[in-house]
Parts: C-alpha cells; sequence; structure tokens
C-alpha cells in the first residue's frame, strides 16, 4: 500500500485544502538490472603462424609480434524493450583482461595473469619471446556499475548478465602461441677468389657485411632498407662486382644462417634442412625434378654412383665445427653461448660434429647461438622474467652445403640398375643423363622438436587456408631475370643453382677449396 500526495500550488477563491492525499491500495514492484556484456576477441595473426599442425579453431598469436583485442561495450543482452543488441557503455564501470603469459602494452610490462584495465574498444598488446609456445585461455570481464556498490564483483555470467543477481560479464578467448623460423641468408661461397671480395673485408676474413636473402622483406613482410638488396637464388649477375657472375660449378660449398624464436635451446632442438633436386634448361624454363648420382671417397674408398638418398650416401656423413672461419660467428656470440651453456670457448669453437650428408642437413646445438639478451620492447629484461631463458629465446643457426664436383643427373626414380643391364657400362654419353643445364637445391626447412617436425618456412599445405610462407612473406621473387635476359621461373624453397656442366675440380686440379 502507499499515499500520493498532491499539493496546490496557487489558489483561487478555492476551498479546497492546500494538500490532497490519495491512498493507493496496490502498488508494482520496479526492478532496476543493470546492463553488462563482454564478448571480446583477438586479432588471429594465423598469417604468421608456422606450425606445421595448428589448432584450426584458435586464434594464432605470435612470438615478437603484436597483437590487438577486442573488447567493445556493444552487445546481446535480453530480448525486452531497452535491452538487446545495443551499445551499453554507460552501464559498463570497468573492462579487464588477464593473459596467462607476460605481455607488454606499449612499454609496460604485465607480467602472467595480471588483471589489466582496458579503457578502449581495441588495444594492442606484444607478446614477448620468453613466452612458452602453447595453447592458453584469455580471460576478460566487464563490470556493471552496480557491481561494487552491490558487492557483487564475483556474481559472473558468460557474455552478459542475463540473470538479474548477477553484475560482471565474462568471457574466454582460446589462443595459440607460436614461435618463428625465418632469414635464411647466404653468407659464403666457397669459390674463392670470385665471390672472396663479396663476402670479405680486403686482406682479411672478416665478413664484409653482404649477404643474400629469401626476399627483399623482413619477417614481417615489410620492405628492407636496402635499396637493392641481394635475394636468392644467385643467377648470372647476381655477383655485385661481376655481371656475369652468379651460377656455381658443383663442388663449391655455400653457407648460410637462419634465425628462430622460441624454446628452441633443448639437447633434441634442431633445424632440418632436406633438399630436392631440379634440373632447369639453359633458358630457366623447363623444370624436371631429379635424382643425384656422385663419384666421391666414403670412409677412405673411393666410390662410384652413389645415389644421394641411398645408405651408402647416408653414412657420408660431413662434420664440421662452428669455429671455422668461413662461418663468420661473431665473438660476442661465442661469448653469449658460453655464458648461457657453461661450455668453454673450445668446445663451442672446434668440436667437429656431424652436420649434413648430401641427402639432408640437421643443425644441431653444436651451430645455434643465441641472440635473445635483452630483447624487448624496452631493451631490459623485467627483474621477474629468467633472465637467461629470454636470452636463449632467441636463436642464430649455422650451416653449409654443397653438392659433390663430380655429379651425375637423372629423371627422379629413373632406374639406372636397370639401365646399366641395356647399355652394360657407362660411358656417360648415354642420352638419360642431363647435363646441359643446371641443378636447382630446393630446400624444406623445418624445426624439429621431441623429433617432431614443428615449425615449417614455406608450409605449402597450411599456407593454402591462410597460414604462413614465410619464404613468401620474405618477399620472394618468382620470376627473376638475369643479366643475360633470362627470367628464371622459381618456387618456394628454391636456394641455390649449379651449373651440370662446370665443376669445380676442373678449376682446381691440386690443393682444395675452403
Amino acid at each position: 500500500t502507499g499515499t500520493i500526495t498532491y499539493q496546490a500550488t496557487v489558489q483561487l477563491n478555492s476551498t479546497n485544502k492546500e494538500n490532497i492525499f490519495f491512498g493507493v491500495e496496490e502498488l508494482t514492484d520496479v526492478t532496476v538490472h543493470t546492463p553488462t556484456v563482454c564478448d571480446a576477441s583477438v586479432s588471429d595473426d594465423r598469417e604468421f603462424n608456422q606450425l606445421v599442425l595448428p589448432d584450426r579453431t584458435k586464434a594464432s598469436l605470435i612470438l615478437d609480434r603484436s597483437f590487438t583485442l577486442y573488447i567493445p561495450m556493444e552487445g546481446e543482452h535480453l530480448q525486452i524493450p531497452g535491452y538487446g543488441y545495443r551499445d551499453y557503455g554507460k552501464y559498463i564501470e570497468e573492462r579487464e583482461v588477464l593473459f596467462p603469459f607476460d605481455v607488454y602494452q606499449g612499454s609496460k610490462y604485465y607480467p602472467a595473469n595480471t588483471w589489466i584495465t582496458i579503457t578502449e574498444d581495441s588495444v594492442d598488446f606484444y607478446l614477448p619471446i620468453w613466452v612458452n609456445e602453447g595453447s592458453y585461455t584469455i580471460d576478460c570481464r566487464a563490470s556493471s556499475i552496480s557491481a561494487k556498490a552491490n558487492q557483487a564483483e564475483e556474481m559472473e555470467e558468460e557474455l552478459a548478465n542475463l540473470q538479474i543477481d548477477n553484475y560482471v560479464a565474462i568471457c574466454q578467448i582460446p589462443v595459440e602461441v607460436s614461435g618463428r623460423l625465418y632469414g635464411l641468408q647466404i653468407t659464403d661461397i666457397s669459390d674463392y677468389p670470385l665471390w672472396y671480395p663479396v663476402f670479405r673485408k680486403q686482406g682479411s676474413l672478416k665478413h664484409s657485411g653482404l649477404r643474400y636473402f629469401v626476399g627483399d622483406k623482413n619477417q614481417n613482410g615489410v620492405h628492407r632498407s636496402d635499396i637493392k638488396p641481394l635475394t636468392l637464388p644467385l643467377v648470372s649477375g647476381s655477383h655485385p662486382y661481376n655481371t656475369q657472375a652468379g651460377i656455381t660449378a658443383t663442388g663449391y660449398t655455400f653457407r648460410f644462417t637462419l634465425n628462430t624464436i622460441g624454446q628452441f635451446y633443448g639437447e633434441n632442438d634442431y633445424v632440418q634442412l632436406t633438399p630436392s633436386f631440379f634440373y632447369l634448361s639453359k633458358d630457366g624454363k623447363k623444370r624436371q625434378e631429379v635424382d643425384i648420382y656422385y663419384n666421391e671417397t666414403i670412409n677412405c674408398q673411393k666410390e662410384a654412383l652413389v645415389r644421394v638418398g641411398s645408405s651408402m650416401d647416408l653414412a657420408n656423413i660431413k662434420e664440421r665445427y662452428l669455429g671455422n672461419p668461413y662461418m663468420s660467428v661473431s665473438e660476442e656470440e661465442i661469448k653469449e653461448k658460453q655464458r648461457l651453456t657453461g661450455q668453454n670457448q673450445s668446445e663451442i669453437m672446434y668440436q667437429l660434429k656431424g652436420m649434413f650428408t648430401f641427402h639432408h642437413i640437421l643443425l644441431s646445438e653444436s651451430f645455434r647461438t643465441y641472440t635473445g639478451k635483452n630483447y624487448s620492447p624496452t631493451g631490459t629484461i623485467p627483474v621477474n622474467v629468467d633472465e637467461k631463458k629470454a636470452a636463449l629465446s632467441k636463436q642464430k643457426w649455422y650451416g653449409e652445403y654443397y653438392l659433390p664436383s663430380q655429379v651425375y643427373v637423372v629423371p627422379k626414380n629413373f632406374d639406372l640398375v636397370e639401365a646399366e643391364e641395356t647399355y652394360g657400362s657407362f660411358n656417360f654419353r648415354e642420352d638419360f643423363w642431363l647435363k646441359d643445364g643446371y641443378i636447382m637445391v630446393q630446400f624444406d626447412i623445418v624445426t624439429v622438436k621431441n623429433g617432431k617436425r614443428h615449425l615449417s618456412y614455406t608450409n605449402l599445405a597450411n599456407a593454402k587456408t591462410g597460414y604462413c610462407n614465410m619464404w613468401r612473406m620474405e618477399g620472394f621473387n618468382y620470376h627473376k631475370m638475369d643479366s643475360d635476359g633470362v627470367v628464371w621461373q622459381l618456387e618456394d624453397g628454391d636456394t641455390f643453382l649449379y651449373n651440370a656442366r662446370r665443376r669445380a675440380s676442373l678449376d682446381y686440379r691440386t690443393g682444395g677449396t675452403h
């Protein structure tokens, strides 16, 4: 029950009372339901996701990249007058996000599991290199303006507070964090003196700083600052000081580096490069996959017509050491590896370790350095972060490869045993040998973690559905013109060209190459 009172404001010759009272027998209850919504999301960075087996149900977040959190104040609520889908900003007191991993907002660092207040509908965050790869759930919440007054900050409901007893809307965002594999560069070609002025400072073995990149962009798809960057594969005219030089004779070594970001610092973490071989015609237009046979001394025994990939070839392991001056590993990197691993300089630089067969290259810890020291938006590592873990979380890998000087090329899966039965002993003038063109070495590059392929450089199968092909991201030129006007039709992974008509053994009758 209740009473309504009317009060006269002006009276003219009236006999009515100044106040009139009316009783009310029935009152209608009024309930105040303060709405809030929380339907947040993050930008999906899948175009930079290089995982061989990505979780397609989750947004991709990539180490050493920024991402955007969207937490609008618009959303769906009760389908009653005044509610429904609309902007509920005036009813929302506070929006917050909790990341289960460390993040930066600009230069401000937030440790994992910190509630961060959000004042804009979209906010950019950066994912530091020391965050572990894997699946995570991001928590978001939006509190109504009446939540604190009612001491109801724990009264939560998914997406919107449709129930009147709830005052906070929440949501979860499933994400997958992954690392990076990028920055393949050729840093040396052993055909000296031809390539000496390209890769070495005059009168020394110190590196010149010149190198050949996959393309004209970096790992984020941003154009390099070089006026005209040197790019892969090398063709005629790729030599900066000799307009005819670029394609190399068989038998010469090329050296390379590449980079990774993530937890690739364990004993069972590798980078594997698997070559495929293609025969290209002189004009660069015709292309076919081939098998390579070679002659070489293996275990002190001269062997002939060894097929790349055969059991004999797989036993022909080439050992190398990180301290080879032609690898050009900096003194700073050696000292940093000493600091982080506890190994002495001799162990790091001069221990011979297996690096490759002609069938595949496996870069182990022995050919890895660490470049993550103070790598953060501020140039320092937060005090509560393991500094050594951060330093280990960015790696640089060193490798080399060559095709033997004396190689024989046949179409892929050609039966050489059957051909020998037909022809008798070979004189190498038989018409099935391919010898007038060029041999393209095409690399499939992956990281290997606990015996499984983890990140892929070209990632061809997943790239079809929007995931990262780093070869393309780095601006690879699929139609490359040489100094003779020949346009080479190229493919992902094409790294190095050998001239099938030339071999290093004819350049160096005695002695050897480095």
